[in-house]
């Protein structure tokens, strides 16, 4: 099964061939949850549908977020927008390639207009939701919970992430911490990702059970 969900091709550059053995998944359950209702309909095309479905939101998220930075200056909102629009790797990573740190990004854009409208349920409870579509960029946000009505923010975002991942949790607790926190430190970043471009210390000490630097 594992060989079938996870072909290991030839072609595969060493650090993807390496992910691919170690059939690991770094994201939570968020994703799944999203596509699963879907899934009756045994197309690709699905997700990727989804994903472009994400990519706009996340730009609306991002216009009513320049649009309240820029105040009175709607020119400046607009350029913003289009500036972020005219940007083709956005599109190309989450449209194009389904990317799925979108899932993240989306409420974790959310949460932020939400933090500057000081609607403190819903912005924790997309930030719990962020963090249970990915660790990382999620918990980024995980300071704006101290900010204004902190034991409400604190408090309404456990009980939701509590929500999304307890199922998990009682059907495989092992599986769970093997995929979202093992697995992740023990993967080679990518190129992509922002621990590749650091010195090999630095590396080191950010995910302490990698022995040796991928660039070593």
């Amino acid at each position: 099964l594992r060989r079938q969900l996870l072909p290991v091709g030839t072609s595969l550059p060493p650090d993807l061939a390496l992910e691919a053995r170690l059939s690991g998944y770094k994201y939570g359950p968020v994703i799944l949850m999203a596509i699963a209702p879907f899934e009756p309909l045994h197309h690709p095309a699905v997700v990727m549908l989804l994903n472009m479905a994400a990519t706009a939101g996340l730009f609306v998220a991002l216009a009513l977020l320049a649009r309240r930075v820029a105040g009175d200056d709607p020119l400046l909102a607009t350029l913003c927008i289009v500036s972020l629009l005219l940007e083709r790797s956005i599109t190309a990573a989450y449209v194009s390639h389904s990317s799925t740190d979108i899932w993240a990004l989306l409420p974790m854009a959310f949460a932020v207009l939400c933090h500057l409208q000081k609607r403190h349920v819903p912005m924790a409870m997309l930030v719990a939701v962020a963090v249970a579509a990915k660790l990382f960029p999620g918990a980024i946000l995980a300071p704006l919970l101290l900010c204004g009505r902190a034991r409400v923010r604190v408090a309404v975002f456990l009980a939701t992430l509590a929500l999304l991942l307890a199922p998990w949790l009682a059907v495989d607790p092992l599986g769970f911490v093997a995929n979202v926190v093992l697995w992740p430190m023990l993967m080679y970043p990518q190129a992509n990702s922002w621990i590749y471009f650091l010195s090999p210390p630095a590396a080191t000490a950010t995910t302490p059970s990698r022995s040796t630097s991928p660039r070593s």
